[in-house]
């Protein structure tokens, strides 16, 4: 389930470019105490790995300006995507929404002017796009943190494992379906750079074909592709819903 949170700003705002830490924050202050805490300190796991199984969008700025790596925010209209294969979780942030009104940071508010809401999807196929940059890191204990390009075989395997691995771990089962990712066009693949508070990260924004049993493909889409999802990281929208609501309900 997902909602894109339409806001306008009444007044410049000044982001840091990297301000994805700002949204998985407020994201987090927003929630009740109590499953804020669960959330942050557990979550979901598998194995030795545990996940949020949220992810959230690049926001969506109608009018802005980049100055000395900051990100001015003229008026005009901001949207937000925030999703989870946790109904629960979308339900908890979709209340706090309605009560708030608005998404107060340090740096400024934003008025909610609209929510849309989208439930799970049923297809065994989708064709999606990026809306915030793939990261796949490298396994082991670098240094400095590693990343697979999508010229690598172990681009798409590890984007593989890792939902599967997400699927094992909401689900409380093997996932043992057949499953496949893809890149639907390499000649379109852009390599983006990005932070997460002082981390420096390299990701890809591509188009992405996913196939396989339903629950596993809307898992997929839901929890975002790759790693570091809770950071703002691999999220993806359906290509026909990138620039409209046809799949969308307005809720507020």
């Amino acid at each position: 389930m997902r909602i894109k949170v339409r806001m306008t700003v009444d007044k410049d705002i000044i982001f840091p470019i990297a301000y994805s830490h700002l949204i998985q924050k407020l994201i987090y202050n927003i929630l009740e105490d109590n499953y804020s805490s669960r959330l942050h300190d557990g979550g979901y796991k598998y194995k030795n790995k545990k996940f949020k199984l949220f992810n959230y969008s690049k926001m969506m700025i109608e009018n802005k300006t980049i100055e000395k790596g900051k990100i001015i925010i003229h008026k005009g209209r901001v949207e937000l995507t925030i999703s989870s294969i946790d109904e629960i979780f979308i339900m908890k942030i979709i209340d706090a929404l309605l009560s708030i009104k608005r998404l107060e940071f340090n740096e400024g508010t934003f008025n909610i002017d609209s929510i849309y809401s989208k439930k799970q999807l049923n297809s065994g196929k989708i064709k999606v796009l990026t809306i915030s940059p793939v990261v796949v890191t490298k396994p082991g204990n670098f240094e400095k943190t590693e990343f697979y390009t999508p010229d690598d075989r172990e681009f798409i395997e590890s984007l593989k494992n890792n939902i599967i691995s997400k699927y094992n771990a909401f689900y409380k089962k093997a996932y043992s379906g057949r499953f496949n990712i893809s890149i639907s066009d390499r000649s379109k693949v852009r390599k983006k750079i990005d932070k997460y508070k002082n981390w420096i990260y390299e990701g890809y924004l591509s188009g992405f074909v996913i196939e396989g049993e339903n629950d596993i493909v809307n898992l997929a889409y839901s929890t975002g592709l790759g790693s570091k999802n809770s950071q703002g990281f691999g999220c993806v929208e359906l290509f026909r819903d990138v620039n409209n609501l046809r799949d969308y309900r307005r809720i507020y």
